[in-house]
């Protein structure tokens, strides 16, 4: 589980129930421990740290102490970032190439929002909305403020891709050097294909009988 994530587990005590986490400063290392990804939040640190249980507060305040701006570091203490971020996300997945990061959507509380987002030195490769992977959000489970369409994730270091699993079973694979989904399965796609061939195929064998009882000689009719 990403890090980020657990770090708004053990904060859910001082957050509203069914509501965003308020932007808070976090790091995540590469699988492979060379580098290192800082994401400050905006704010200044008694803003970023208020309202945080205390050990969270502190590893807070220890990240703006050392780290000013986000972005990859190498993780040997360095404070001087290879390469910079803009703007603020919840969750990144670093590689341990120190170029690429996978950023997963937040809750979701429209098709737009994004489901996930691929960067390389900090710029934008590919930005995939949830209505781009996602079919039939009304059937998913919702609360007051959002849906939950992803069932699970997972990122392949050495291959460089990155796989989503959504709650209706679609299946993405995305090569995260570029963005660019590699292999995909959906089953309702699947589903709908089946029953349009089923229709095809029973219309044109009741168009062919009925052409064929057409085109049978009609039986003269004997006189009276």
């Amino acid at each position: 589980m990403p890090r980020a994530f657990v770090v708004v587990l053990l904060s859910v005590a001082v957050t509203t129930a069914d509501s965003m986490m308020e932007p808070y400063s976090y790091t995540t290392p590469s699988p492979d421990g060379q580098y290192l990804f800082v994401m400050i939040a905006p704010g200044t640190i008694d803003q970023d740290a208020g309202r945080k249980v205390e050990a969270f507060a502190t590893e807070i305040r220890q990240i703006r102490e050392r780290y000013t701006v986000s972005g990859m570091y190498r993780n040997d203490g360095s404070t001087t970032p290879l390469w910079t971020f803009d703007g603020y996300v919840y969750c990144v997945e670093p590689l341990s190439d120190g170029i690429h990061i996978v950023v997963p959507g937040p809750w979701a509380m429209s098709t737009e929002d994004a489901a996930c987002t691929f960067y390389a030195n900090g710029q934008l490769l590919q930005r995939y909305e949830v209505g781009d992977l996602f079919a039939l959000p009304w059937l998913m489970q919702h609360t007051a403020s959002h849906f939950f369409w992803r069932d699970d994730t997972s990122l392949d270091d050495a291959a460089k891709t990155y796989s989503i699993t959504t709650k209706h079973g679609e299946r993405y694979t995305f090569d995260i050097a570029t963005g660019r989904i590699i292999r995909s399965f959906s089953p309702i796609t699947w589903t709908i294909r089946i029953i349009v061939v089923v229709l095809v195929a029973v219309v044109a064998i009741y168009v062919y009988r009925w052409k064929r009882r057409r085109a049978l000689p009609v039986p003269a009719r004997g006189r009276p």
